[in-house]
């Protein structure tokens, strides 16, 4: 089947007869896979003639000047004590993590001691005794291994603390507003699209 085939799309006409050439065509302007603004709006709903952009980004984008004003203006002393609670945070969630780990891996021992101790009756059941051993492997691999390696949270001088917050919070300045500038220009293309289109086709 071709890919570009919108079932939905292709049976509009035979449902409804009655359609005029701008409302098929504004209909199957859903289809386009460079307007996606127009591609989400569901069937049953209008087209506009003008597009506003999604203001996630525009509202995030506030929040995140927001923040970088605050670290910025934030002193040594309240960079020191968030960075205590930060650290402190951190270091219970690895200790809590640390002892899931090493219970999971007790059972996990413990269970591979008694399927190497069991007897199996017949040679297909020798299998059976295979499968679980290498199921117990694999499991203490994947859910212990990588566990020994993690190293508990350092504490972070407070200035390097303050300066990592500034960092993150220019980051996300700079992310969110590219973002807001796309959303703004892609409601722009299909705001222009849409009024183009309509001004081309015959009156209805």
């Amino acid at each position: 089947m071709d890919p570009n085939y919108n079932p939905l799309l292709c049976t509009i006409l035979k449902e409804d007869p009655h359609l005029t050439l701008v409302e098929y065509a504004l209909l199957c302007t859903r289809g386009m896979e460079n307007l996606e603004i127009v591609k989400d709006i569901p069937l049953e709903e209008k087209i506009p003639d003008r597009f506003s952009p999604n203001m996630h980004h525009h509202q995030e984008l506030a929040q995140a000047e927001r923040t970088l004003q605050i670290v910025e203006a934030m002193t040594l002393e309240q960079a020191a004590e968030e960075a205590e609670q930060q650290y402190q945070q951190a270091m219970n969630s690895y200790e809590t993590q640390q002892h899931k780990v090493t219970e999971l891996k007790s059972r996990y021992k413990s269970m591979l001691e008694q399927v190497r101790s069991w007897k199996p009756p017949t040679g297909q059941h020798q299998g059976l005794k295979e499968v679980m051993i290498n199921q117990l492997k694999l499991s203490l691999e994947n859910h212990c291994g990588l566990a020994a390696y993690c190293e508990p949270p350092k504490k972070i001088a407070p200035a390097q603390y303050r300066i990592l917050l500034i960092e993150e919070a220019k980051r996300d300045v700079m992310y969110h507003k590219k973002e807001w500038r796309e959303e703004v220009k892609k409601a722009g293309k299909a705001t222009q699209f849409i009024r183009e289109l309509v001004k081309s086709l015959p009156p209805k």
